[in-house]
């Protein structure tokens, strides 16, 4: 199946925070997004702080973050975000879907995986770490992302050894066996 492994480790990291949001209202001068993430990368966010957004034109346009919202985090397990963003309704409209990006001031020591290892689903985020001649699905909670890194505030050490090859396919083997899952003919 192609498996590729890596090493976890350290390493400094000024990083990111990139979730997907929706434009949900719009006004004569402005456009209101929603987004959701984990509640550590959460922390790494304040309201007024400014995210970076492309435009229809393919530039970046920057908004700020409005508010973050934790009362949704004990039903879905992420924090709810508001983002507004300038520009007209023809610019974005409802229902638009973008990329908001966030940067992190400051620069951290943290344990970090490549983007490749992570697996996200509706339970949460995982990876599959090596345990002896084995794979294990292992949860993790994710910080702040830096071009092809993602950190992990928890879940993983460095030294660990991941699957970053090919993840998706670990997981559709194991929702096959475990769940007795099918494939769609």
């Amino acid at each position: 199946i192609g498996l590729e492994i890596a090493e976890v480790s350290e390493r400094k990291l000024a990083g990111r925070v990139t979730t997907e949001v929706q434009v949900y209202q719009t006004a004569s001068n402005s456009a209101h997004a929603i987004g959701f993430i984990s509640r550590e990368q959460a922390k790494l966010l304040q309201p007024g702080q400014s995210v970076s957004l492309p435009s229809k034109d393919g530039k970046a346009s920057d908004g700020k973050l409005i508010r973050v919202d934790e009362q949704v985090q004990s039903a879905s397990g992420q924090v709810e975000l508001i983002v507004e963003i300038p520009g007209t309704e023809k610019e974005y409209a409802r229902g638009t879907f973008l990329t908001a990006t966030f940067n992190s001031a400051k620069e951290e020591n943290v344990t970090v995986i490549p983007r490749s290892a992570l697996l996200r689903a509706a339970e949460g985020d995982f990876v599959y770490a090596v345990n002896g001649d084995h794979l294990t699905r292992t949860a993790v909670k994710v910080g702040v992302e830096s071009g092809d890194v993602i950190a992990i505030t928890d879940g993983l050490y460095s030294g660990d050894k991941v699957a970053v090859k090919p993840v998706q396919t670990l997981w559709l083997t194991e929702l096959r066996f475990v769940k007795g899952g099918a494939a769609c003919s």
